[in-house]
């Protein structure tokens, strides 16, 4: 790392909003709690939001210290659009993708753009519930035929310092601005969920690897799949598979419904969207 590393100039964070006004506070007052005021770059992107996040987004806008890009569209463009379409109002190479819902109580940008700066490819730190119980962020890629094998290493095996894991959760992804673009960034088919995943087997095929730090952590809420989520998810797998095997992810969903952690039903609607048999 260079000598004349600092936040401002190393670092730029985008951060997406669609209807997430119970969390506008907790986001802006972590950047106050130990920065004081915004300590990088800040392009907010509102999605149509239509619950009071806007003004609550102008309102720490006008805010001494917290005077960030703002762009707030009149159309749901979905995650992965917005971050394609915006990706030139950025000037530095570094990136942070992270989600409005996340909250932090010291500084992990630092680290995280060190380890970055050192590896390349895309860096996490891990994600801790409310409670502050760590929760897996990470997962083997769905067409893995050691996808069961690796989901319990991932599951049970102690991580190193920094840990190379296939794909990890879009909510918090530090990444270069020139690898972003030389994948030609998130795939358009994805409106919402897996694009993550998509992202990161695109790096991948490129050479470039996920990271999580085992020792740096955020807050992010921990959500259950839920029945609307997983039907969004197995569309967009439909994209996702073309010339993979998805055999591997459905032998680890069937072991989930047999084990009573999803509904059969759910196990059916997938095998019907991706036309596989029993």
């Amino acid at each position: 790392m260079r000598e004349d590393f600092n936040l401002k100039n190393s670092l730029s964070i985008v951060t997406v909003f669609h209807n997430h006004i119970s969390f506008v506070d907790a986001y802006f007052r972590s950047y106050q709690r130990v920065y004081g005021s915004l300590p990088c770059n800040l392009i907010v992107i509102d999605n149509d939001s239509n619950d009071g996040t806007k003004a609550r987004l102008e309102w720490w806008r006008n805010k001494e210290g917290f005077q960030f890009k703002y762009h707030p569209l009149k159309e749901n463009l979905g995650f992965g659009a917005v971050h394609n379409t915006f990706i030139a109002d950025i000037d530095t190479n570094n990136l942070l993708f992270l989600n409005p819902d996340v909250s932090f109580t010291y500084d992990f940008l630092t680290p995280c753009i060190k380890a970055l700066d050192q590896y390349q490819g895309i860096i996490s730190p891990l994600f801790k519930d409310l409670s502050g119980m760590h929760y897996s962020s990470y997962s083997p890629f769905f067409e893995d035929k050691w996808f069961l094998v690796k989901k319990i290493i991932y599951e049970i095996y102690p991580l190193k310092k920094i840990q190379c894991v296939d794909w990890i959760a879009g909510a918090c992804l530090f990444l270069r601005k020139d690898q972003f673009l030389a994948v030609k960034g998130f795939r358009k088919e994805y409106f919402v969920y897996t694009e993550d995943m998509a992202l990161a087997r695109d790096f991948r095929n490129h050479g470039w690897y996920s990271r999580v730090l085992k020792d740096h952590w955020i807050f992010h809420p921990k959500r259950s799949l839920n029945g609307d989520k997983f039907k969004q998810m197995c569309s967009n797998l439909v994209h996702y598979f073309q010339g993979k095997d998805p055999e591997p992810y459905h032998q680890y969903l069937k072991c989930k419904a047999l084990a009573g952690q999803i509904s059969f039903e759910w196990l059916r609607y997938f095998e019907k969207t991706l036309r596989l048999k029993h």
